[in-house]
C-alpha cells in the first residue's frame, strides 16, 4: 500500500514538473484597442480607447494571474454635457487590478482563456465651458452632489478611486517567434457612491511574452 501511495505521489510531482517545464514562468502583455460603453454609461458616455500592459506568472500550463494597468479615454455624450450647461468633456479611468488566468488548450495553436479579478479604479472627468461659465443641472453620474467641483472655470474637473471588478474571455494565437498574439473582451465595473456605476468593455488587441 505504502508502495502505491509513493509511486501515485511522485508520479503527480513530476507531471507538474513537467507542466511547468513546458510554460515559462512569467509573463507579460502589452495592448490597445477600442473601448465600448454598456447600459447605463453609454447613455452618458461615447465609445473611447484603451490601452493595457501588465505583468504576471504561471503556475502551470494552465493557471496563472497578472497584475495588470490599463487606461481608458471615454468621450462625454454632448446631450449629457448639454444638460448640466457644458459644450464637452471626457472621462479618463486607470485601473490597477490583479487577475488570475485560466488558460484552456495551452499547447495548441490557438489558446483560449478566461480572465477576470479586481483592484482599485481611478475615474477622472472634465467638462469643458467658457471661462466664468457656471454650469447647470445635476446628474448624479458624474457625482456632482461630490464635495470639491469648481463651479466655474474653463475646465471644471472631478476624480474619485473606487473599487472595481473586471471578467472576460480571449484567445492568444502562437507566432513562429517567442511571442503570442492576444485578442481579448474584458467587462469592467466600477462601484461608484451615487449608485450610478459605471460598466465598459475593452477590446483590446496586444503582443503576449
Amino acid at each position: 500500500m505504502k508502495t502505491i501511495i509513493l509511486t501515485s505521489y511522485f508520479s503527480f510531482l513530476s507531471a507538474g514538473l513537467l507542466s511547468a517545464q513546458e510554460v515559462a514562468p512569467f509573463t507579460a502583455n502589452i495592448g490597445g484597442g477600442i473601448t465600448q460603453t454598456v447600459g447605463l454609461t453609454g447613455r452618458n458616455l461615447d465609445n473611447g480607447w484603451n490601452l493595457q500592459g501588465a505583468v504576471g506568472f504561471n503556475l502551470n500550463a494552465y493557471l496563472g494571474a497578472v497584475v495588470e494597468a490599463e487606461y481608458n479615454d471615454l468621450g462625454i455624450t454632448g446631450a449629457a454635457a448639454n444638460n448640466l450647461g457644458f459644450g464637452s468633456g471626457s472621462v479618463r479611468v486607470f485601473s490597477a487590478t490583479i487577475d488570475p488566468v485560466v488558460r484552456l488548450r495551452p499547447r495548441g495553436r490557438f489558446d483560449p482563456y478566461i480572465i477576470g479579478g479586481g483592484g482599485m479604479y481611478r475615474r477622472m472627468e472634465q467638462f469643458n465651458a467658457p471661462t466664468g461659465f457656471a454650469p447647470s443641472g445635476y446628474n448624479p453620474f458624474f457625482g456632482f452632489d461630490t464635495p470639491g467641483v469648481s463651479a466655474f472655470g474653463m475646465n471644471t474637473t472631478y476624480s474619485v478611486n473606487r473599487p472595481g471588478y473586471n471578467i472576460g474571455v480571449g484567445v492568444d494565437f502562437r507566432t513562429k517567434w517567442r511571442t503570442k498574439i492576444y485578442a481579448e473582451a474584458r467587462y469592467n465595473h466600477i462601484f461608484m457612491p451615487s449608485g450610478e456605476h459605471t460598466d465598459f468593455l475593452p477590446i483590446t488587441f496586444g503582443v503576449r511574452w
